[in-house]
């Protein structure tokens, strides 16, 4: 927590490092030894249950198993009759109509009532039967809002066999009175996640990567008709371009056939509705006495949201002739050669009766994840646009695997060092000043025979980074939640690439003079002296945001070895990061910063960039909660809310679907704080990290004294001509200090700097002090920097 802040002169005494705001509740449910407190955009979690009451709780769940299972049944035929009504491709694509269209500029993912996973649902049950042609009947949104409904409590239901399944295992296994481990809980994440959650990247970083993994391959006659996965992606984006145009123009006509309903309503209010005459367009739109009759006895507001429900509900209505397309047509919006488009459309299309009927419970890995398309006659619908670029990946991917050989072999060395390659982009581009070598040979503890690899090291100043790189997705059966095969998945993604950097740390930390050989030949990598963090890193192809946000160092599942973490980071979620951090210092930072948050074992969140949101927006420390909880022996969990609202608004931003402007997300830094930091890094200077380390470690209040102290400094300095300084202080982690001295001439500065730090940090006995000499003229050009850390 900060403290008030003391001056004397030009020094200052203030708490520094970030500090929650004091836990004061606002929302908190409490049940049989469960307690949940909101705070802003914390959720804080306390179990204390009996092992009787745990007992008790798991049977009762296990023993609603059956009863749920039934009412998934019940619903699921109840929405076969309603879809049995209407033409199946017309009532399929309100559906998704209803859970795809939103304004960018007020879109918010955890308020948006949409649910891509209820229009996939629907076309799954329909896929179970033979094509409708309908009745009569037109869809009406009260329809729509009943099968929403149906579905979003199926899923619901879905979410709740699982945990009664899980109790019935529990039981059996007599470990009922146990908390889930973290495998269970990983399991329960993953199966949720999977059942509901699209899109875990960004459309353009996505497009980025997988045009990179195939390029390669393009030209080779393994694939049908020359379709190359760049096709594929232009395929998918001309069918939604096609849905977005002829979807609004549809909707042009219909607010022109709404200004003719409200013409006639204020016309009929005057003359009578007998001569009211009701045509858009040349064409009929709404007609009949009665209806008109209603209208005028509605009032304003009535009136506005009935015009509302007559568009949506007319657009509704002629929607599937909007989603359906020929192959003709979708050749000529893409400008791709006919039979290329016949090879996507076979590859990703399925057709009716192509699903068991037996089908009916909610799935991780169900068919449309794989064909998004569904065809009938020589037309097709995409029901699951957020799918199709998903399936593009998988479909390549097999057909590859399928041709054996050295094919795959290719293709997997590729892929490997495609993320590889792509990982060392970014790094380099968040951090200029550092050097970056990879595919590196050393021999483990000195032995020649014990030769082991690492592949990416940088060093940037005075950290080390050891970077793994892992190219391989879960399988469908980790998708679903099996243990035994999700342990697997992710001991080869988490656990062995945590292996392989901590051998490498273990050989730099245990030889006074560590060097790695380039597989590729040349001189050798010397580590050099003066490396005060060493942070280890695995970077996967596979979105596990979701999964790794859940781990500690501590975490039972055994995948972090001697007290140790690697930071597990997907490559779609270092996009992010690398196209927000813009001081190269907050780059290594947050890293540690990060890692520090998973030895203390209690922040958990919904998506690794949620976590680097909270650090944008608020900075990643939980340091006084964590002694706070520890003091009063509360065994609790805090998660965090979303905070991925501002990275979605600033890419739909960029990419021109948003009007409002949405500035790039920031952490708030004073623009003279942040020139200083540039200062300290283009300076060169070893240590110089570390120094702007300890700057980002400041809270907004201790930067703005930090700040004001410079400015008095330099102000004095100028107006006296002669030395000033400013000092920041705190008692937190053993005591820390900040100095800042400026001179008009550099003679004046020489060892005045590491003399004066020295000096005070043996005073106070502090653990650590950071310093910064600058030469105050037309522009200050920082000279030397200073750093000393006792352990």
């Amino acid at each position: 927590m900060s403290k008030k802040k003391k001056k004397k002169g030009t020094k200052s005494h203030q708490d520094g490092p970030r500090g929650m705001p004091p836990i004061e509740s606002v929302d908190v449910i409490e049940g049989s030894g469960f307690r949940m407190e909101r705070h802003g955009r914390f959720i804080h979690m306390e179990t204390n249950r009996t092992d009787e009451e745990q007992q008790e709780l798991m049977e009762k769940m296990a023993a609603s198993a059956e009863s749920l299972t039934a009412d998934i049944a019940e619903h699921a035929a109840s929405i076969i009759k309603r879809l049995s009504k209407y033409d199946t491709f017309t009532i399929l694509n309100a559906l998704t109509l209803q859970n795809y269209i939103a304004d960018p500029d007020t879109y918010k993912e955890y308020s948006h009532p949409g649910k891509p996973f209820v229009p996939e649902y629907a076309t799954l049950l329909a896929l179970q039967h033979p094509y409708s042609e309908g009745t009569n009947e037109k869809i009406s949104l009260n329809v729509l809002q009943e099968i929403q409904a149906y579905i979003e409590h199926i899923f619901r239901t879905a979410a709740f066999l699982n945990i009664a399944r899980y109790a019935k295992k529990s039981i059996e296994e007599g470990t009922a009175s146990q908390c889930p481990d973290t495998l269970e809980e990983m399991q329960s994440s993953i199966r949720m996640h999977e059942l509901v959650v699209r899109n875990p990247a960004y459309d353009h970083h996505h497009h980025e990567v997988i045009r990179g993994l195939f390029r390669p391959f393009e030209k080779d006659p393994l694939f049908v008709d020359g379709l190359s996965v760049n096709d594929a992606l232009v395929l998918s984006n001309a069918i939604t371009a096609r849905i977005n145009r002829l979807l609004n123009e549809k909707f042009q006509d219909a607010q022109e056939g709404l200004q003719l309903i409200k013409s006639n309503v204020r016309k009929a209010r005057h003359i009578g509705t007998d001569d009211v005459v009701d045509t858009a367009n040349g064409q009929k739109t709404m007609t009949g006495k009665a209806f008109y009759q209603n209208l005028t006895k509605l009032s304003s507001k009535e009136f506005e949201q009935a015009l509302k429900t007559i568009s949506l509900e007319w657009i509704f209505n002629v929607w599937g002739t909007i989603c359906s397309f020929i192959a003709d047509e979708l050749a000529d919006e893409a400008s791709i050669p006919l039979k290329k488009v016949e090879a996507y459309l076979n590859l990703f299309s399925m057709t009716f009766g192509d699903i068991p009927e037996s089908d009916i419970e909610p799935s991780q890995t169900h068919p449309l994840r794989t064909r998004p398309l569904v065809r009938y006659g020589n037309r097709y619908l995409s029901s699951a646009p957020a799918l199709m670029d998903w399936a593009i990946q998988p479909a390549f991917e097999s057909t590859l695997k399928a041709a054996g050989g050295s094919w795959w072999q290719r293709y997997h060395k590729h892929r490997h060092d495609h993320v590889l390659h792509l990982t060392c982009q970014l790094l380099q581009r968040m951090m200029p000043g550092a050097t970056i070598y990879t595919n590196l040979l050393y021999y483990e503890d000195g032995d020649t025979s014990k030769e082991a690899e690492i592949d990416v090291i940088v060093i940037y100043d005075t950290v080390v980074f050891l970077v793994e790189v892992k190219g391989a997705d879960v399988t469908d059966p980790a998708r679903r939640g099996a243990p035994d095969r999700l342990r697997y998945d992710l001991e080869k993604v988490i656990a062995e690439s945590h292996i392989q950097a901590l051998r490498a740390k273990t050989y730099i930390t245990a030889n006074e003079n560590p060097a790695f050989r380039p597989v590729a030949g040349g001189p050798d990598l010397n580590i050099p002296d003066g490396i005060r963090n060493i942070v280890m890193m695995s970077v996967s192809l596979a979105p596990l945001g979701h999964l790794t946000s859940l781990l500690h160092a501590d975490s039972d599942i055994g995948f972090f070895k001697d007290g140790e973490y690697s930071w597990i980071i997907s490559l779609y979620d270092l996009m992010v990061i690398g196209d927000v951090i813009d001081l190269p210092p907050m780059f290594p930072h947050y890293v540690i910063r990060r890692i520090h948050t998973a030895h203390q074992s209690i922040l958990e969140a919904h998506d690794e960039l949620d976590i680097f949101g909270y650090y944008l927006n608020e900075g990643l420390y939980i340091d006084d909660i964590v002694e706070d909880l520890s003091t009063e022996k509360r065994m609790t969990g805090m998660s965090l809310l979303s905070y991925t609202g501002q990275f979605d608004e600033y890419y739909a931003y960029q990419n021109g679907s948003r009007r409002k402007h949405a500035k790039k997300p920031a952490q708030r830094i004073h623009p003279k704080l942040r020139k200083i930091i540039d200062r300290i890094e283009l300076s060169g200077l070893p240590g110089r990290v570390d120094v702007a380390m300890s700057i980002l470690d400041l809270s907004h209040e201790a930067r703005m004294g930090f700040l004001n102290g410079v400015k008095k400094a330099q102000k004095i300095c100028k107006r006296k001509h002669r030395s000033s300084d400013a000092t920041l202080t705190g008692d937190e982690e053993g005591g820390w200090g900040l100095t800042y001295i400026c001179a008009q001439d550099s003679v004046i500065l020489k060892g005045a700097l590491e003399r004066y730090c020295i000096r005070k940090q043996q005073q106070l006995q502090y653990k650590k002090w950071v310093g910064i000499a600058e030469v105050i003229g037309r522009k200050p050009k920082l000279i030397s920097v200073f750093q000393n850390q006792r352990y």
